[in-house]
């Protein structure tokens, strides 16, 4: 038996799922997880954060791509922040650490959660997006 995937979205995908794991080898693990997101949103939330990096500044300085996903991320994730050690071991006066999340780890409700902050922040800072000019190009290429 390989590894195996499959969507949950009738009751016959549950039934093979479930015969699945009655034919599965001693040892072996299940995991149910949601649905990854898409390619596309993967592309457009990618392309958000990039326009934002080169297009926006925040308290002064110019976040990169992955900042911004961070940013976002911590704005709807509400992140927890702890004080970080000083070189004794202590905890720090003045340093913090985010305990962040990844994007990496969510699936495509999240991401689209993502993408609509970033719709929202972009319109706050007069964000031009090129992603819908790249979809565009796709869709006159067609």
């Amino acid at each position: 038996m390989e590894q195996r995937t499959l969507p949950l979205v009738s009751p016959t995908h549950r039934k093979f799922a479930a015969s699945w794991c009655l034919e599965a080898p001693e040892g072996w693990t299940v995991t149910f997880r949601p649905v990854r997101r898409s390619d596309e949103q993967n592309r457009k939330m990618h392309a958000m954060a990039r326009d934002l990096s080169e297009q926006v500044k925040w308290s002064g300085e110019k976040l990169t791509t992955e900042q911004w996903k961070r940013f976002a991320t911590a704005m709807l994730k509400k992140d927890k922040l702890i004080m970080a050690c000083d070189e004794f071991g202590r905890p720090s006066e003045t340093d913090v650490i985010n305990l962040a999340a990844y994007t990496r780890d969510m699936g495509s409700r999240t991401i689209g959660l993502i993408i609509s902050w970033f719709e929202w922040f972009g319109a706050q800072h007069n964000v031009v997006w090129t992603f819908r000019d790249q979809v565009e190009a796709l869709e006159h290429c067609r």
